[in-house]
């Protein structure tokens, strides 16, 4: 799959995305978007049983009365295996002594859990084959579970009907990039699967939130991010992509870095939360960006597509007059107020010129409303957008970026805080071109210090001319 290709699967996005969030509103993350996540969290999938598991079931619950067991839990992490029991149970004390073991036997670790046992994983064998779960373990490797919710004195066929097999999906360790060998490395996840007795609500709260920090749906419009850490987006891109090749090779930036990197095929789609959120920075973008690799840019709704070999306009000059011709056309066509508008013109007019544009871009403990990348990663316009106050504090944060030209767009009922800038000192020493923008009076200044050298006026939509 080339470039094009992606690209044009990638124009279905914005429409999916806000179709997509309805229904996360309503039923929680679809399980197919689960499915392509690998966020380093427990992840958890709940499936029926079917006739094989289900005889399975049978010998487990007939364990679970015998022993009076709530849970038998494999931790490969820990290396143990964890046993929650109602009664003191005689095996199990003899193996948790063993060497690495614990046993409680009056603390109660939960509620109605008098008895807990930690027995070492090494014994894991003489274990299964002692308590006759050989069986059970070989089809559900994790183990036996239940919620708090059901007693192992409940009837069989309740139990059985409230069976499911859960599995738990987490990362484990990372793995370098097969064609990004300098880039960061792609996550390795692991699949536990659970024999899990649970009572209708709990599976209910598995099937809409799959981990413990996806989407919760609401009972209020909307839905709330438990702590934000979703990359339901991240995995809507990929499940697009997917019509085209089915076997894809990818990875998922973390829930503050909103891209997916196409491993063999060297693009990253960067995909921005809404314009306004701070948990979010460009470092990983601004690293693959410099390692070679195409760059599209999801932000909200609009696609910007950069190819790492793709021309730049990099003379000032020429710069702004596009500035002063597309400026307030753009801005006409965005939505929002008039800060987010004139961003998104900028932004665009920033694409348009072969850069690749950044909203809410923070370096070196500073942030701009808008940069343009160059084919470096480098920051080659800071853009600022000031609707109200003073606009000298926008003259040093942009400075910090490190740019080549800065953008400053304010609301002024006239030019003369602009002239009165002749004689401001920071001037003489800002080593780039300064563009001041006043959408009030539509006229712009480039200065070079503290010398203007440039007036423009800004071109009106054809509709608002004449």
């Amino acid at each position: 799959m080339d470039r094009t290709e992606i690209i044009q699967l990638v124009k279905k996005y914005p429409a999916l995305e806000r179709a997509t969030g309805k229904r996360i509103s309503q039923d929680g993350v679809p399980k197919e978007l689960c499915k392509l996540c690998d966020a380093p969290f427990d992840k958890r999938l709940s499936y029926n049983l079917d006739d094989q598991q289900l005889e399975v079931a049978r010998k487990a619950i007939a364990f679970l009365r015998t022993h009076k067991v709530f849970s038998i839990i494999k931790e490969t992490a820990s290396s143990d295996i964890w046993i929650k029991t109602a009664e003191r149970v005689p095996v199990l004390a003899r193996l948790a002594n063993l060497p690495g073991g614990w046993m409680s036997g009056t603390r109660k670790v939960d509620a109605g859990v008098p008895h807990f046992y930690q027995v070492p994983l090494a014994v894991e064998p003489r274990l299964l084959r002692e308590l006759g779960l050989q069986e059970v373990f070989k089809e559900f490797d994790g183990g036996i579970d239940s919620c708090a919710h059901l007693s192992f004195l409940n009837p069989e066929k309740e139990l059985l009907q409230s069976a499911i097999r859960l599995t738990k999906q987490e990362r484990t360790r990372d793995h370098p990039s097969e064609a990004l060998h300098d880039l960061p490395s792609i996550p390795v996840r692991r699949t536990t699967t659970y024999l899990y007795f649970c009572c209708e609500g709990c599976r209910s709260d598995i099937e809409r939130v799959a981990c413990k920090y996806g989407p919760i749906p609401s009972l209020t419009p909307g839905y709330q991010h438990g702590e934000n850490y979703c990359k339901w987006r991240l995995a809507l891109v990929v499940q697009l992509l997917r019509e085209a090749d089915p076997d894809i090779s990818y990875v998922l930036g973390e829930w503050w870095r909103g891209f997916v990197l196409l491993d063999k095929a060297r693009v990253l789609i960067s995909v921005h939360p809404p314009l306004g959120s701070k948990q979010r920075t460009d470092s990983k973008v601004v690293e693959y960006l410099k390692g070679g690799v195409d760059l599209i840019v999801i932000d909200e709704g609009r696609i910007f597509e950069y190819a790492y070999d793709r021309e730049i306009e990099g003379d000032i000059n020429a710069l702004v007059r596009r500035i002063m011709t597309s400026l307030e056309t753009y801005c006409r066509m965005e939505q929002g107020d008039d800060h987010k508008r004139y961003i998104k013109a900028l932004a665009r007019i920033g694409s348009e010129s072969g850069f690749v544009p950044m909203t809410e871009y923070s370096v070196k403990g500073s942030r701009v409303d808008c940069v343009w990348l160059d084919a470096d990663g480098d920051v080659f316009a800071a853009i600022e957008v000031e609707t109200s106050g003073s606009f000298k504090k926008d003259i040093i944060s942009t400075w910090e970026t490190g740019p080549h030209m800065a953008v400053i767009c304010m609301n002024r009922k006239t030019d003369s805080p602009i002239h009165r800038l002749a004689s401001y000192e920071l001037l003489k020493v800002i080593p780039h071109a300064l563009l001041l923008v006043n959408t009030a009076t539509k006229n712009a200044y480039l200065f070079d210090k503290q010398e203007v050298i440039g007036r423009y006026e800004l071109a009106l939509p054809a509709s608002s001319s004449g």
